[in-house]
């Protein structure tokens, strides 16, 4: 997988469960990192169509200069 833009979260969830004693917070910080990376799918399909429609809208600049 990628790294996206969540990356940094997840690996600061990840490190301050080390760091924690409390049952309830690691129980929370799992819960916190079950969530982040759930969307790191969507963030990763997000920035992919993004790509794809930048590239698809210079094309279509690009072919308005060209048919002039």
């Amino acid at each position: 997988m990628k790294a996206t833009p969540l990356q940094p979260i997840i690996e600061a969830l990840e490190e301050a469960k080390t760091k924690m004693q409390s049952k309830e917070i690691i129980i929370g910080l799992d819960f916190a990192l079950t969530l982040v990376k759930g969307y790191e799918r969507n963030v990763e399909q997000d920035l992919e169509l993004a790509r794809l429609k930048g590239v698809s809208e210079t094309l279509t600049e690009m072919n308005k200069k060209f048919s002039k």
